[in-house]
């Protein structure tokens, strides 16, 4: 037991120490030097995908964008007449793509693993159930107990939301800009010294594509020697990133919190191929200050690293907006406070010093150089 407390470095005063002790010497205030180190504090547990899917359906702006894309598509549809059959009607709501479109942004799984797990009886039930609870006076905003198929999906995926996608994102920016605003956030402030809540924070990351082939890769069988192309994102560009080499995505995504934990909302979220994510995070948020007032008004400061450039920094500035950023070091920089030591002379370059020296030019008594005579006169 000794060895093993001696092993932790679990000794006072050359006596090992219980864990019990410990504890108690935690509990009563004792310094961190006194015992072991207290152990830090965790995040709380995120939501499951399934209760995010709950709030989701329980939500209100997410069925506002479902019912007016499916008034878009009744207007869009051809009137049926006697004796004529256009084609048969969609046996689904657009709700339950969205859905399956909120699965795919909480867990990044892929659409068969999302559609297997909510095809599940359980769990589709489980959905049916939280809408009508939710929703009691709407009895239009319900869904089916039997979860689309595979097949429905990739159809109204490519006949529905793809052509809407702009239409979808912006919705989503609306309500999460509304909800920031309920929950005290964007009030607006001092220039000189913004509020935290209303500064939003940024930064951009690289999304790792599904495969890191490049388009024109193959590769052979090793056991019959066929020559295959692989499988490769159309999408996805070659970056270099302090966490390593890839092929894949840059996302840029700005967010606001308030002063009690766990209290962040996200305001939009951009997926590009550009490198240069400060200049996207800047033009991203130009346009929502025209598009929504409350950022306009509430949004006095901009968080971001060192990619933001004075460019893209002015651009802000001239927008009311303070940034606050790293600047970058400058290794040849002297600050100011530091005396500037002058440069050594080259010795190939420099005037050699005359051999004999005249009185007038002679250094002074006390920095003259002391030799043998003169030690012996001093003395």
């Amino acid at each position: 037991m000794a060895e093993r407390l001696a092993y932790r470095g679990l000794f006072r005063d050359g006596e090992p120490v219980r864990a019990k002790d410990l504890r108690r010497a935690a509990a009563e205030g004792a310094s961190e030097e006194q015992g072991r180190r207290p152990r830090a504090k965790t995040a709380e547990p995120a939501l499951s995908v399934m209760q995010t899917l709950e709030h989701a359906a329980a939500g209100r702006w997410l069925w506002e964008t479902s019912e007016r894309i499916e008034a878009e598509i009744k207007a869009q549809e051809p009137r049926r007449r006697p004796g004529r059959r256009p084609g048969r009607r969609r046996a689904y709501p657009v709700m339950a793509l969205l859905l399956v479109h909120v699965a795919l942004m909480s867990a990044c799984w892929s659409a068969r693993a999302v559609l297997r797990e909510l095809q599940d009886q359980g769990n589709a039930r489980r959905l049916s159930r939280a809408t009508r609870v939710a929703w009691p006076d709407h009895p239009n905003r319900r869904l089916p107990r039997k979860f689309i198929s595979r097949g429905q999906h990739h159809r109204g995926r490519e006949n529905i939301l793809l052509p809407r996608l702009a239409q979808i994102q912006d919705a989503t920016e609306a309500a999460a800009v509304a909800a920031a605003a309920a929950a005290g956030m964007l009030q607006g402030g001092s220039l000189t010294r913004p509020e935290s809540s209303s500064a939003v924070c940024s930064d951009g990351t690289w999304i790792r594509a599904r495969t890191n082939a490049a388009p024109g890769d193959v590769a052979a069988d090793p056991a019959t020697g066929e020559i295959r192309s692989r499988r490769f994102d159309p999408d996805a560009v070659a970056y270099n990133s302090p966490q390593g080499k890839g092929r894949g995505l840059m996302c840029v995504f700005g967010t606001v919190r308030n002063q009690h934990p766990g209290e962040r909302i996200i305001l939009f979220a951009e997926v590009t191929a550009s490198r240069a994510d400060a200049n996207v995070f800047t033009d991203k948020l130009l346009r929502l200050r025209e598009t929504h007032p409350q950022i306009a008004r509430g949004a006095t400061a901009v968080v971001y690293d060192r990619a933001l450039q004075p460019p893209a920094i002015d651009r802000l500035q001239n927008a009311a907006t303070i940034a606050l950023s790293k600047p970058k070091r400058n290794p040849d920089a002297v600050p100011p406070s530091a005396p500037s030591t002058p440069k050594k002379p080259n010795s190939s370059t420099a005037p050699k010093p005359a051999s004999t020296s005249s009185p007038s030019t002679a250094p002074p008594p006390s920095c003259a150089p002391t030799t043998k005579a003169n030690s012996g006169t001093s003395r």
